[in-house]
């Protein structure tokens, strides 16, 4: 990579959502007797130690509000166009998630996992569920308000070593109201340009069924996944079955980047894979699942060096099968002003999932092999504050040994005065080995990866450590009705390298503005605008000034 220009060092992400924000509140509604929420019901019953009152629902109501209400919209055009355009989000979307029914004991448990699985869809900016007692009847009420899901998108990024990315399209997360996702966006990114068309249809014709896929026709090549069948969506879920693949044709570039210069190798990446995998749970409830499955794969892949793709390359298919067994113990942590300005679930499960996968010689490897994996994660509460953690390692061997391997880790650690705070102070760590990865699947950071300050492709290779720590305020909310402002404070410190080079890091200390709405729908779309001076081995060899300025989505932790 060229040296950097004397002067302001500039690298920025920028992305422009075109949408509206209401100010933040509860859902209004009409008073109800006896109301409770699922959080203090679930509290309750599991520091007790007991199970839920054996309370029957008598019936199940379904209140969806749209982006503003009447009286928020009476007064201002925008929030009435914006209303009028919008689609709400159809009833049957919210009652599908639903993991109780009519006629059923009330369960606390599976009322708070359905108000998470509502939040996790990204269709709504609050959900609520509360249980009303009424003439020794009980009802619960699931309350909604939606967010704005069409989001024309205007991305641009560069830095000051003549670097420009770009992003222009439109995503919908809930088409037509249905809950079903689409997305068309032109990309210029560092290193290839293009279209990009993505789709998700969820529970399809009513159906448990999901169908999705994508389309990247890049400037460097081309590929498309697929994937169909019935996931596991929630806790209690029994069984699954999915079928998903790929096919590729198109450039990969691995990077090796030192103080001096960044080489590159250009190969050829042509692909087409085959997958499917099915389990069923022998414990599957709302506190806990056990998950017993099997998987299969057949693999036509193979790398090409750029300048030998004139060559006669012959096709090499393999396959592989496998099982795998996976445990968790549900515990999720609601919090809101830490990854953004709304509320989401911190996901604190303890968690085990093991698999390994066969490589018979006969399916067309060189030699029998083995290829264990294990992820492991795990969380607690700190106060108001959380802790989390999680490993994953996986490998394969054969008759020479290890043939490939990664270790990743991560944790996080989130400190906050209270619940109600706006202020949250993170450390976050993460890091790996990586023996004989794919060309192109080594660590790679900078730019959008933290440390941010730096140039795309800083820091490459098949070792790395990194870590951030950032004060975050949540200041303001609403203004104008329509923006969220707050500050942050940070310094990140990283970097990668291949084994058998010195360890190289670098780092950066600064300051910024944190900007969101109050109509988003879940964590991630908060951007940041930080201003920082960059430190350590990987600004040795540059030239000019070791600030800069960044702007681009906010790290979520």
């Amino acid at each position: 990579m060229a040296a950097l220009p004397r002067g302001l060092s500039v690298v920025i992400s920028a992305t422009v959502s075109f949408g509206l924000a209401a100010a933040s509140g509860s859902l209004p509604g009409r008073p109800l007797l006896a109301q409770d929420t699922v959080a203090d019901s679930a509290k309750r019953s599991e520091s007790a130690g007991d199970a839920p009152a054996a309370a029957i629902v008598d019936t199940i109501i379904i209140d969806n509000r749209d982006i503003f209400d009447e009286d928020q919209a009476k007064g201002n055009f925008l929030f009435r166009l914006a209303n009028t355009l919008h689609i709400t989000t159809h009833p049957y979307v919210i009652r599908r998630e639903v993991l109780f029914k009519q006629g059923e004991p009330l369960d606390s448990l599976r009322l708070a996992e359905t108000a998470r699985n509502l939040r996790a869809r990204r269709l709504f900016t609050q959900v609520t569920i509360d249980t009303v007692r009424q003439d020794d009847r009980l009802a619960a009420v699931i309350r909604t308000r939606d967010g704005w899901t069409t989001t024309p998108r205007i991305s641009f990024s560069f830095a000051s070593d003549g670097t420009t990315t770009a992003v222009l399209g439109v995503t919908d997360r809930n088409l037509l109201g249905t809950g079903n996702y689409g997305r068309a966006w032109w990309v210029k990114g560092v290193d290839r340009s293009g279209f990009v068309l993505q789709t998700a249809l969820d529970r399809l014709g009513g159906s448990p069924m999901t169908l999705g896929g994508g389309v990247f026709l890049l400037s460097d090549g081309n590929s498309g996944n697929w994937a169909t069948g019935v996931p596991y969506r929630a806790y209690p879920d029994q069984d699954a079955f999915m079928y998903n693949g790929e096919a590729a044709d198109r450039r990969v570039l691995q990077y090796r980047s030192t103080n001096i210069a960044l080489d590159t190798t250009q190969y050829q990446r042509r692909a087409f894979t085959n997958r499917i995998n099915g389990g069923f749970a022998p414990i599957a409830n709302s506190r806990e699942y056990l998950r017993v499955g099997g998987t299969a794969e057949v693999r036509n892949e193979i790398y090409i060096l750029r300048r030998d793709t004139a060559l006669a390359i012959p096709d090499t298919i393999t396959a592989t099968f496998g099982g795998y067994v996976g445990y968790s113990r549900a515990d999720f942590n609601l919090v809101r002003y830490v990854n953004g300005f709304g509320q989401e679930d911190v996901n604190l499960s303890r968690s085990l999932h093991l698999s390994v996968k066969v490589t018979p010689e006969a399916f067309g490897w060189e030699s029998i092999g083995l290829g264990p994996r294990i992820d492991l994660s795990a969380g607690t509460r700190l106060g108001a504050g959380f802790a989390r953690g999680w490993v994953v390692a996986n490998a394969l061997f054969n008759s020479a040994g290890l043939d490939s391997g990664r270790v990743v880790f991560g944790a996080t650690v989130a400190a906050r005065p209270s619940q109600e705070s706006r202020h949250v102070t993170v450390l976050s760590v993460r890091g790996g080995m990586q023996d004989n990865p794919p060309p192109g699947g080594e660590f790679d950071l900078g730019f959008n990866a933290a440390p941010r300050g730096f140039p795309p492709h800083a820091f490459v290779g098949t070792r790395s450590l990194s870590g951030t720590l950032e004060h975050r305020w949540y200041a303001w909310d609403g203004i104008f009705r329509v923006i969220n402002v707050g500050l942050a404070a940070f310094l990140d410190y990283g970097g990668a390298w291949y084994s058998g080079q010195p360890s190289r890091y670098g780092g950066n200390i600064g300051m910024g503005l944190r900007i969101g709405s109050g109509l988003s729908t879940g964590i991630g779309r908060t951007a940041r605008i930080d201003v920082a001076y960059l430190f350590g081995d990987g600004v040795t060899g540059r030239t000019g000034s070791r600030w800069s300025f960044s702007l681009g989505p906010s790290f979520v932790f």
